[in-house]
């Protein structure tokens, strides 16, 4: 089974950083494909822009690779 895990949490050693990787672990262990996010490692802005959310489609690359699935 593929399964996405995404964190977003700006505190490296958090109790969501914890959860986190506990998850992964788990599933990794338990044989899934696990594809796993850390939106502030990869520096991700959430903020659309005007013209993105008129058209509901944004061309920011990282928005593409978060949508687009494996």
């Amino acid at each position: 089974m593929r399964t996405t895990v995404i964190l977003c949490h700006p505190v490296k050693g958090s109790f969501n950083h914890a959860i986190s990787d506990e998850v992964v672990r788990s599933l990794k262990q338990q044989k899934h494909i696990v594809h796993y996010h850390d939106l502030y490692d990869e520096g991700f802005q959430p903020v659309l822009s005007a013209d993105e959310l008129q058209r509901r489609f944004s061309f920011d690359e990282q928005v593409q690779l978060y949508t687009s699935g494996p």
